[in-house]
């Protein structure tokens, strides 16, 4: 038996284009197109009319619960709070930590915003990355330690105080 894809439930009704909206029933049918399914959501008050193009392999009703935002809202936060702290570490002042110690932690604000691709690498240059949101460009380079000592010493500065 080969896998077959199925979609994901639909925003809006097939039928009239109207967008669901929370505690609207909503009927799903799955229909059969050869080699994939093919999902079709609409509202459950209109489907009376619906007569499906292709075979029904199943049907099922169920009803539009809020979304939760709150965990990306958190990692949107987390996000730029790490951003902020970054540019605030790069820029100095008298609130940032000095030596070592901030070269880490620069280091692996580093590391977490070019993944998120806050940060890119500056074509040629070791150690300088570009803000893509600012256009500035920052000077990070790693700092002169171990991995084993950059992770011991990284889970040093995440430890409550």
């Amino acid at each position: 038996m080969e896998a077959r894809d199925i979609a994901s439930s639909a925003r809006r009704c097939a039928l009239s284009g109207k967008a669901f909206a929370q505690g609207d029933c909503v009927r799903s049918y799955l229909l059969d197109a050869g080699r994939e399914y093919e999902r079709v959501d609409m509202l459950a008050a209109e489907c009376a009319a619906y007569v499906a193009p292709k075979p029904v392999v199943c049907r099922w009703d169920w009803q539009v619960k809020p979304r939760d935002n709150r965990a990306k809202e958190a990692l949107r936060d987390a996000l730029e709070q790490n951003e902020a702290m970054f540019c605030a570490l790069c820029d100095g002042g008298e609130a940032a930590p000095s030596g070592e110690e901030n070269a880490i932690l620069r280091h692996l604000l580093c590391l977490a915003l070019q993944r998120k691709r806050v940060l890119r690498p500056v074509d040629g240059q070791r150690g300088q990355y570009l803000h893509t949101a600012s256009g500035r460009v920052f000077l990070c380079p790693e700092p002169q330690t171990l991995p084993a000592d950059l992770l011991r010493k990284a889970s040093a500065l995440i430890q409550p105080v």
